[in-house]
């Protein structure tokens, strides 16, 4: 497959696309990103790796800023920070795996069976690791969350058409973020509470709460482009709550559950997640394909029926 074809393969998705897999621990993980996107300032700490181009151009950051576009290649050693940007209206690049190297020493010692053992390899790496594996997902999911914050705060700052932004969050709401709130309510957190974990630990209740005000937001929004009313005050909350949110769950939530949970309790997240089946969308007040909207319950309806 071409550089080419593999740019094309994602075009129209933004993030952490999907993971290309060869054979044995050889496997590269393709990134897209619109005009401004990229991702943030992180510690690359587990692996040498290859950053790519593919198409549109870019920057990456390690030592100095090095240009990125189709066909360019940029070594970011185990330890760099690198945080990459969009120069161009698309940017796509694969991070590939330097060769040999599937796994650094350090993170080849998290096989540990236990989140205390996680902690002790914590402090002894100075404080910083990179999420399980068992969790990765939740965090690819997120680097898309944020793209999607930041379109929504650009419209709101006059970068862009209300309503188009409005109707591109709630498709993305519909397909991604709804799916993976569910994730976390009907996954994540019962397998913490099995093997006994604090659900009333702060930052989780802090979570739950966030999901309903985003919820909230999401509905509000439903509403605004039914009556062709989308307003910039909606867009611009919406996508402060959606960072601030990724932002908990990232800093906090998850460190959280890594240190609480035994691996055997993180392995069985992936396998519940692969069995997981949430049927069809519980949301009728926001836009199903086509952008037509399902009745939703009047007050005082509790048989769902529509409002006159």
């Amino acid at each position: 497959m071409s550089l080419g074809e593999i740019a094309a393969s994602f075009h129209g998705r933004v993030g952490v696309v999907s993971v290309l897999r060869a054979s044995g621990d050889l496997y590269a993980n393709p990134v897209r990103f619109e005009a401004v996107g990229g991702v943030e300032e992180h510690v690359n700490d587990e692996v040498d790796v290859i950053l790519l181009g593919t198409a549109g151009s870019g920057i990456v950051k390690v030592d100095g800023e090095h240009p990125v576009s189709n066909g360019t290649m940029t070594f970011v050693p185990n330890g760099a920070r690198c945080p990459t940007r969009s120069t161009s209206g698309d940017f796509d690049y694969l991070t590939v795996p330097a060769a040999g190297a599937s796994k650094s020493p350090a993170s080849c010692e998290l096989s540990a069976a236990s989140g205390e053992a996680r902690r002790a390899h914590q402090r002894k790496h100075g404080g910083h690791m990179k999420r399980h594996p068992d969790l990765r997902i939740f965090s690819d999911d997120h680097h898309q969350g944020l793209v999607s914050a930041r379109r929504l705060r650009r419209a709101a700052g006059d970068e862009g058409d209300l309503t188009d932004t409005a109707r591109a969050f709630l498709e993305f709401w519909r397909e991604d973020t709804s799916l993976h709130f569910r994730k976390e309510e009907e996954v994540l957190l019962p397998v913490l509470a099995r093997y006994g974990g604090h659900l009333a630990q702060g930052s989780v209740v802090e979570m739950l709460a966030q999901h309903a005000r985003i919820r909230g937001l999401a509905m509000q929004l439903g509403d605004e482009i039914e009556g062709e009313r989308v307003r910039e005050d909606t867009l611009r909350e919406l996508g402060e709550q959606l960072e601030a949110h990724i932002r908990l769950e990232e800093r906090e939530v998850f460190p959280f559950i890594e240190e609480a949970l035994p691996e055997d309790a993180l392995h069985e997240v992936t396998s519940r997640l692969a069995a997981f089946e949430p049927g069809p969308p519980h949301e009728p007040w926001v836009p199903a394909e086509g952008l037509s909207f399902a009745p939703w319950p009047g007050p005082g309806d509790s048989e769902g029926g529509g409002s006159d």
